[in-house]
């Protein structure tokens, strides 16, 4: 069925499966995707499946079959499986599969086509070769560049799996909804369909539907909807996304009857859900199989302007079994109390976008597992302070006794962005141990920041992009001693690195520095550093001199060194360039023939 070394789809595999009535409820596994998971992880356990591949919460996503066992596996199959060596009609009267590795200009060859089960096909199909498969459960049209599917695919009526992704299809035909034993769907990165069908609420034995594309910036009639009642797919697992529409049949309120509703989903256009009450009916903290939830609202406010939209976000409580939470260009001012340890005690991964009104990040300090926060786009913020830690203000406005508490215990990446009014984050006075697990921060367009906090124990990589005052790279940096990767571009004060930056950071590997036009050297510490491996400057027009190598100190390990735009540039000190044994790149543009004829004599001895 499929070529050596193809990576599977864990999920896609199973629903394979399935189609083909391999997989039976029983007694202790009533649910069919869950048996086909118990048989995969046996499969995996027995090394008949191997490289895997895993998503940021370790679940198994993709994995491939060792070419033995795939040889096995044909060997087994090879009467039910067509193979073109075969001679004589009657060998081919038992085909029930036909793969992607089958050749498509012999597939007539088949003088029982009524028998075939599984079709994978990468051309155009006519419709009476279609109807000749009458009998088929699993039909894969994926990448096969088609731009229509004929209506007559609903005469296909034992099909239970149909994979229509990556074409050109525009839209589907109505029929496809008398496929009422359909139960996994897949019409992924069609970008061309603008809708589903209006009666696909019909196909009842549906388990899964796979749609993903993005249709945000669409407005009027290219605006994606949602087929009507999709509430009655009561057997409905997956669902990537759902776009609230004003119509019945395309409220918010649908997703309440979809009890079985697990991994990701993306609910669209939140500003049209009017209340509280009507964002409850998802009854969402009752879904205890979904791990992943992004709530998005459109950009278009005049949809919504009478709207509460903190009631709304309150009203869209998840299940505690959440592990991440995405909350896109939400509209309201404040953030609802179900941000907290004891609602979202299994948060991994939580990002918050597009926050424009919101004048305070809610409390997320104590989320014992949180490893991954993005604040991007809170344009109102201008202090974040104590709340953020999750530690109580007494009446003075300082915070109380907290040298018990540590902050953000599991946190290993943490990204400010595009934040214009922000010009306090506070540290030390909270009074507290945080981030003591950090490894990546990155501050980007936040020009009027002035203060960060210092206590970074283990950060390996800081990016500081776009932000005045060189105040708080110089006190983010002012106690590392593990930075591994530095970044820092458009810093418009700053005017060089400390000494005792790059003296402290000797694992410092990849240095950039960039768009910062007061800056005009770097320290003599710079050769302290024996593992650094890139060294970049740009766009400085102030840079004007390297220090001077002493003693035995040199960059030995350097191998990639690119300095442009630096009009102040006119050499590099004698020495320096000799002693960088492992440069391999060198790129750049000097403003003297003196400066040239180095860069020359360097790269001749590097041939």
């Amino acid at each position: 069925m499929f070529p050596k070394d193809f990576e599977f789809e864990k999920d896609q595999l199973i629903q394979l499966w399935m189609a083909e009535g391999f997989l039976r409820p029983c007694q202790e596994t009533t649910v069919m995707e869950d048996a086909g998971n118990k048989f995969f992880q046996l499969l995996l356990r027995n090394s008949l499946l191997q490289d895997v591949k895993l998503d940021e919460h370790n679940n198994i996503t993709h994995c491939k079959m060792h070419d033995l066992v795939h040889d096995l596996a044909r060997d087994i199959l090879k009467s039910k499986l067509f193979d073109p060596k075969r001679v004589g009609g009657e060998n081919l009267s038992q085909v029930r599969y036909f793969g992607w590795d089958s050749p498509s200009d012999q597939i007539e060859r088949i003088n029982e086509p009524g028998r075939l089960c599984t079709l994978f096909w990468k051309r155009n199909l006519s419709e009476d070769m279609l109807l000749s498969f009458q009998f088929l459960r699993v039909l894969n049209l994926s990448r096969s560049d088609i731009k229509e599917l004929s209506a007559s695919i609903s005469k296909l009526i034992y099909l239970r799996y149909l994979d229509l992704s990556y074409n050109k299809i525009r839209a589907l035909p109505s029929s496809i909804c008398k496929l009422y034993n359909l139960q996994t769907f897949r019409a992924n990165n069609c970008f061309s369909l603008r809708k589903l069908p209006v009666e696909m609420a019909n196909m009842i034995s549906l388990r899964h539907i796979y749609c993903k594309y993005h249709y945000q910036s669409c407005t009027g009639k290219d605006r994606f909807q949602m087929p009507l009642n999709m509430g009655q797919l009561t057997s409905l697992q997956t669902l990537q996304f759902f776009y609230v529409g004003l119509k019945k049949g395309r409220r918010i309120e649908e997703l309440g009857c979809l009890k079985k509703l697990r991994g990701e989903l993306t609910i669209e256009r939140l500003q049209l859900v009017g209340n509280k009450e009507e964002a409850r009916t998802t009854y969402l903290q009752e879904k205890p199989n979904i791990y992943k939830l992004v709530y998005s609202w459109s950009r278009d406010e005049s949809e919504g302007c009478e709207i509460n939209h903190e009631h709304v976000l309150d009203g869209l409580q998840p299940h505690p079994n959440l592990k991440t939470l995405a909350v896109v260009d939400y509209l309201g001012t404040k953030f609802p109390s179900w941000f907290s340890e004891e609602l979202l005690p299994n948060l991994v991964m939580l990002k918050l976008s597009g926050c424009k009104r919101c004048k305070e990040i809610p409390s997320l300090g104590q989320l014992k597992f949180l490893q991954h926060l993005e604040l991007v786009g809170f344009l109102e913020l201008e202090c974040i302070g104590p709340t953020f830690y999750g530690v109580e203000i007494i009446d003075n406005g300082s915070s109380s006794n907290n040298g018990n508490i540590q902050a953000f215990l599991s946190l290993k990446e943490l990204v400010l962005k595009n934040m214009a009014s922000l010009i306090e984050w506070k540290g030390v006075e909270v009074g507290v141990r945080m981030f003591p697990r950090l490894e990546k921060l990155r501050i980007s367009n936040c020009p009027l920041l002035e203060s960060t906090p210092n206590q970074f124990e283990i950060l390996c990589e800081l990016e500081i992009v776009g932000v005045d005052s060189e105040m708080p790279l110089l006190n983010l940096c002012s106690n590392l001693t593990s930075l591994v990767n530095l970044v820092v571009s458009n810093v418009k004060e700053l005017i060089f690195l400390p000494d005792e930056m790059l003296r402290n950071n000797v694992s410092l590997q990849h240095l950039l520095v960039s768009l910062c036009g007061e800056f005009r050297e770097l320290p003599q510490s710079l050769y302290n550093l024996r593992s650094l491996k890139s060294l970049e400057i740009t766009s400085c027009t102030n840079f004007s001199s390297f220090p001077v190598p002493s003693g035995e100190s040199y960059l030995t390990s350097l191998q990639s060194l690119e300095l442009s735009n630096c009009n102040g540039l006119t050499s590099l000190p004698s020495g320096m360039l000799e002693q960088c044994r492992s440069l391999e790149i060198l790129t750049g543009d000097f403003t003297t023939s003196l400066g040239y004829s180095i860069w020359k004599l360097v790269l001749s001895q590097r041939r």
